[in-house]
């Protein structure tokens, strides 16, 4: 829901209680820091990506997006999980860039590359730093079976 919707239902209610019998003062106004997260979303998008690890081609087809942008994972059979977000933690190392078109990280001795055909891949246009967690070892998908998607939550990664 964002908030051209909760205006549009606003102007239900107030006409819903002006025939009741009530006032503009007997509205409660929705507080504007309900909607920030929904603002602030950051959208995610790529276009048949070409998927390159340690510089051979492994998919000229990955499609992703999201409205709203958390974490990016890749699965690499022989070499474990990797979980990209924006955001710092304990857990990751500044180890690669979003720029224009492209992600590329490299750490525990593999270099990935995701380049779109499309635009951007954020909505907003803007270049950042990616910050990956790599999880060597971790075997979640059979043989000769390579991931990558987005998740919400962190929880949602297959293997966590």
């Amino acid at each position: 829901m964002n908030l051209q919707t909760i205006c549009l239902i606003g102007v239900a209610a107030g006409l819903a209680c002006a025939s009741l019998g009530c006032t503009r003062a007997d509205l409660v106004e929705p507080d504007a820091r309900l909607f920030d997260d929904a603002s602030d979303a950051l959208g995610i998008e790529m276009i048949d990506a070409a998927f390159w690890v340690n510089g051979t081609l492994r998919s000229s087809r990955v499609n992703l997006e999201s409205d709203s942008f958390e974490f990016l994972f890749v699965y690499l059979q022989h070499s474990g999980l990797f979980i990209v977000t924006l955001e710092p933690n304990d857990a990751t190392i500044e180890a690669g860039r979003f720029v224009n078109r492209q992600l590329a990280f490299e750490t525990g001795g593999v270099r990935v590359v995701l380049e779109s055909q499309g635009g951007h891949i954020f909505s907003d246009a803007i270049d950042r730093v990616a910050h990956v967690e790599f999880i060597p070892g971790l075997n979640i998908a059979q043989a000769g079976i390579d991931i990558v998607g987005l998740a919400q939550f962190r929880s949602h990664i297959p293997g966590l």
